[in-house]
């Protein structure tokens, strides 16, 4: 990074990458074991996905008529996944296990590498920046229960590293893997955005983003920025076209990602939760249950239209109680980004929050500060996708359903941030240290 002290230029070794994947792998099966019970417990109706998949080849849920009817209320890429680990008609709790430490793994060993590339070298910046990724509380905690944040994570961050492999100018520093990816990288880096819409639909807004803003960043002319954004396109519409079929011959309706938007939309916009924010501000504490009594109540309808009254509803409140809806943006951006959790002892409380709060500000004294720094766009290519995926979960999550835990996806760029504040803060303190004494 211009401008800004320099450790001395040893790269990171083979050994030292290792030793973080171990503590990474350390880290997330003492929490598995831990909190080993809570793989019974299905939330999102991941297992019961999974495990009629398994049995009767049906994407769907056993209805009380004993039969599976198709669905798409959720995206099917992560029961897919634990489809395959469904034994005896029942989901193996340690088969879990293995799909997020290998995707926990994963993600730590592509923050790693990205760091690398991005950071010219600085020393130990990539295994801090694994490091962190490893212990970051959102991701452990998720690694524990049967839900999407760890898979997402993994494939937020493999986007973002095809991003920065695929483009010279994205990359300070050459990779090897540029030979093969650059030829058709704008397809492959669509294809990635597809299938991450796959395990959250919310990708899909952070891949409109890349098509309409990043590859004109990347490309010398308007001619190559065009073809670039219509390869991403493509890659991601080669995804969407065979689920948009399927959903099309096996409910009725082309319904191009899932029936989930409208309850989402709901949730986050009724007129309990309004009172709520009207009375308490922004606090998380809730009662949700008399809006699922309510919304329990409703008439029987296919699914897709059972999305669309969800959305009505909600358009509904908001064009009602403008004022609140307004508020309530506001509120839901502070649950996104809130420091420390709303549920748990208040020592645990204290733990993650002085977490967050100390690695925030240090992401916020590196934007502020060493980005300025930044003179070429060598230097800023990179953080392109990460900065477009902020704005799109806090633009998704400030009028849908927001919490802590569905900003996991960004959590591997705000600690490669976070890694690259500590090693020039380290570096400019040794550099003072050294000249007063």
């Amino acid at each position: 990074m211009s401008g800004t002290p320099n450790l001395s230029p040893v790269s990171s070794t083979w050994i030292s990458w290792l030793l973080v994947l171990f503590a990474a792998a350390a880290i997330r099966l003492g929490a598995s074991s831990l909190f080993f019970g809570d793989l019974e417990q299905d939330p999102d109706a991941y297992r019961a996905l999974a495990e009629s998949w398994s049995e009767s080849g049906i994407y769907g849920l056993r209805q009380a008529d004993g039969q599976v009817h198709p669905t798409a209320f959720r995206p099917p890429l992560y029961p897919w996944v634990l489809s395959w680990g469904v034994v005896g008609n029942r989901l193996q709790p340690i088969w879990v296990v293995l799909v997020h430490l290998v995707c926990g793994l994963a993600t730590v060993s592509l923050t790693m590498h990205i760091a690398s590339m991005v950071s010219k070298s600085h020393r130990w910046l990539a295994e801090i920046s694994g490091l962190l990724v490893a212990m970051d509380p959102i991701l452990v905690k998720q690694s524990t229960l049967i839900m999407t944040e760890t898979m997402a994570t993994l494939l937020a961050v493999w986007t973002w590293w095809l991003w920065v492999v695929s483009f010279p100018k994205a990359q300070p520093k050459l990779s090897r893997w540029s030979a093969w990816i650059q030829p058709a990288s704008p397809l492959l880096i669509g294809l990635s955005l597809g299938v991450g819409a796959f395990c959250r639909p919310s990708g899909l807004v952070w891949g409109v983003g890349i098509v309409l803003f990043a590859p004109w960043f990347v490309s010398p002319s308007w001619k190559r920025g065009f073809a670039n954004g219509a390869q991403i396109a493509l890659g991601m519409l080669l995804c969407l076209g065979p689920w948009t079929f399927r959903n099309w011959n096996q409910l009725g309706h082309p319904i191009w990602m899932t029936t989930h938007g409208g309850y989402t939309l709901l949730l986050a916009n009724n007129p309990f939760l309004y009172e709520h924010i009207k009375r308490e501000g922004a606090s998380r504490h809730w009662d949700p249950r008399p809006f699922h009594q309510e919304w329990g109540e409703r008439p029987k309808v296919p699914e897709w239209e059972d999305d669309l009254q969800a959305q009505r509803r909600a358009s509904k409140t908001i064009q009602e109680q403008p004022s609140l809806f307004f508020l309530a943006c506001f509120v839901r951006t502070s649950w996104l980004w809130a420091w420390w959790p709303a549920e748990g002892s208040a020592n645990l409380k204290w733990i993650v929050g002085t977490w967050y709060a100390l690695f925030s500000m240090i992401v916020f004294k590196v934007i502020v500060y060493d980005a300025r720094q930044w003179r070429s766009r060598a230097e800023l290519l990179p953080w392109l996708p990460p900065l477009l995926l902020a704005l799109s979960l806090t633009a998704i999550h400030s009028i849908y359903w927001s919490n802590m835990r569905m900003r996991a996806p960004i959590m591997p760029p705000f600690y490669v941030l976070t890694a690259i504040g500590l090693v020039t803060s380290y570096a400019y303190a040794r550099t003072k240290y050294r000249n007063g004494a």
